[in-house]
């Protein structure tokens, strides 16, 4: 909703010259390659949606803010509180050389996939925008997921890897058929020591 009233605010505050002053002044693009730059909707479309693929509509509306005072409060709102930032990625979305299949899981650090990659099917977790943006953070993650895919062991999933894609830190493994310990527990009850016993001998030192 606030980028669609941002939208609407660079078309009714911003003639087609002034907003590819701002592309140059925010994403550092002239018109040409913002593209849309034939009518003032199309550019302040183009505008938005290289802004939001390039974490930059915070940047954007503070820059409009900055150069008109009569802006929606809304978007005044947003240089405040920030974009919501759409992170799940639909069936059929591509990511790199990644074609998602479904949706798996979510956690607090990532959106957890299906995917294609090639003619290979993987389990592909990327990670939120929010945690993204932490630098550190992304790289001990990395850090640990790689090590994690240099230890050859019956548990641990085949074909692992963690890398950057379109900007997006990732990892992943070959993907595999199976269920979450907890809906076999959720489905059946507690388990027996005895059907227990060769889970927790099989679990990577």
């Amino acid at each position: 909703m606030e980028i669609d009233i941002l939208r609407g605010e660079l078309e009714r505050l911003f003639s087609l010259e002034e907003m590819g002053t701002l592309s140059k002044m925010v994403l550092g693009l002239t018109p040409d390659e913002i593209g849309g730059d034939t009518a003032t909707a199309s550019f302040a479309r183009a505008l938005v949606e290289r802004s939001r693929a390039d974490d930059s509509l915070d940047a954007l509306a503070d820059a409009v803010v900055a150069l008109r005072g009569e802006v929606d409060p809304k978007v005044r709102e947003a240089t405040v509180h920030g974009f919501p930032v759409a992170d799940e990625l639909p069936a059929g979305a591509k990511l790199g050389d990644f074609t998602i299949t479904r949706k798996i899981g979510e956690g607090p650090l990532a959106h957890t996939y299906q995917a294609r990659r090639g003619e290979a099917d993987v389990v592909l977790r990327v990670l939120r925008s929010e945690v993204s943006h932490d630098v550190r953070r992304v790289r001990r993650y990395l850090t640990q997921a790689r090590l994690v895919a240099s230890i050859a062991h019956p548990s641990l999933p085949s074909g692992a890897f963690a890398e950057i894609v379109e900007g997006r830190p990732v990892l992943g493994y070959t993907f595999f058929e199976a269920q979450p310990l907890g809906a076999r527990v959720g489905r059946s009850g507690p388990m027996h020591l005895n059907e227990a016993r060769p889970l927790l001998k099989s679990r990577p030192v």
